[in-house]
């Protein structure tokens, strides 16, 4: 297990796609905490709603719709490095769930990093995960490495 966990630490999509292997279950007990939170959302409360996605993920750090909720939250306010975490934690609990890995790519682009981005869309599209905002981080990030440097 010790050998199989450092060869994962090479890059961050190696690592990505080590734990995506993972699936984490959600227990029942966070679901009511959940289900409050997502209403406090929806109404605009986001301070109500951050507090309980982080009283859910005091209890179950890798719950996927907590990480991803609350990484939106986080993206929303600019606050990108949180947005970061929460949104990976997000993709590496359900990695099925393409929303997680939308909200992931799109903190990259806004973090600058979009060889990440790139390197984690094609890991999505190697999941087999599809769709029109997948289309268009394809075509942003060929916008991005198409575009001449000024003065060229």
């Amino acid at each position: 297990m010790a050998a199989t966990a450092s060869a994962a630490q090479g890059s961050e999509t190696t690592r990505l796609a080590w734990t995506c292997k993972r699936v984490n279950t959600v227990p029942k007990t966070s679901e009511r905490l959940l289900s409050d939170a997502v209403t406090h959302q929806q109404a605009g409360r986001r301070t109500e709603a951050g507090a309980l996605y982080r009283a859910i993920l005091r209890v179950e750090p890798r719950h996927p719709a907590a990480n991803h909720n609350l990484g939106v939250l986080a993206l929303t306010d600019d606050r990108i490095d949180e947005a970061l975490h929460h949104l990976k934690q997000a993709v590496e609990a359900d990695p099925a769930a393409s929303e997680a890995w939308v909200g992931y790519i799109e903190a990259l682009l806004r973090a600058g990093r979009s060889g990440s981005a790139r390197d984690v869309l094609r890991l999505a599209r190697q999941r087999g995960l599809d769709g029109p905002p997948f289309m268009l981080f394809e075509g942003r990030l060929a916008a991005l490495t198409s575009v001449p440097p000024i003065g060229a």
